[in-house]
């Protein structure tokens, strides 16, 4: 019986200098940009086309700006502190960032907060995308027992919004929501729970009143001997 012996090859290995001829992409057309035409890059990765990412962009998942004040009772409606001004707040888990209604923007004006003019990108559940332009501050939330600082961002053209806690002071504060049973509790602390509020609690900004227009009445006993052009002279100066 004849037996042929074969030698067993070495397993192949690549090096650096090895050239394999289906990665020859010499025969290979050049990659362009379609967009500017820059050679070499695609354009997701043209440097040219490809826009600046800004470092302080914030994304929203889903905003409403009346979500609160239209039904308070379907909210997640917290009681807080921000800086000394009692109030309230909705927790939205689906903002990103916690956005000062208009009420505590003018209360934090009063105060004379510090306010930073900077520019982000919002996007809506709907993905439409804007650049906008906020102010920024960053604020000091008494919840319950407990102090966390964080950044508020403020909407200038929005009117009557509510103040929204986002997912940055949520997970910061190590707050749990529980819609269940419309409570709420600290991570830490599972055992002690915290009913949301039902009504909501509004420091309005008392305006300084205007001497100018306030009217001048006449008592019933008042100008008996006045004619009536004299009276209402009188009444509406």
């Amino acid at each position: 019986m004849i037996v042929d012996l074969i030698k067993p090859t070495k397993p192949s290995s690549f090096n650096r200098g090895d050239k394999l001829k289906t990665d020859d992409r010499s025969d290979r057309p050049s990659v362009s940009c379609y967009g500017c035409g820059k050679p070499g890059v695609t354009k997701p990765r043209c440097p040219n086309c490809k826009p600046a990412v800004n470092k302080d962009s914030a994304t929203f998942g889903n905003i409403s700006l009346h979500s609160c004040s239209l039904t308070p009772n379907q909210s997640a409606v917290l009681k807080l502190a921000v800086n000394g001004i009692w109030g309230t707040a909705c927790a939205d888990s689906g903002a990103s960032h916690s956005i000062a209604g208009e009420t505590l923007y003018l209360l934090l004006q009063k105060e004379g907060a510090n306010f930073q003019k900077t520019q982000i990108t919002m996007s809506l559940a709907d993905g439409h995308k804007s650049e906008v332009e906020v102010y920024t501050t960053s604020v000091v939330i008494r919840l319950e027992e407990r102090v966390t600082r964080t950044q508020l961002i403020i909407l200038p053209y929005a009117k009557g919004n509510r103040t929204l806690l986002g997912m940055d002071f949520l997970q910061k504060a190590g707050i749990v929501l529980n819609l269940k049973n419309r409570n709420w509790f600290f991570s830490d602390s599972p055992h002690r729970t915290y009913d949301f509020v039902k009504e909501a609690i509004i420091q309005e900004v008392q305006s300084r009143p205007n001497l100018e227009e306030n009217t001048c009445l006449l008592r019933d006993d008042e100008g008996k001997c006045l004619t009536l052009d004299q009276k209402n002279e009188l009444e509406h100066c």
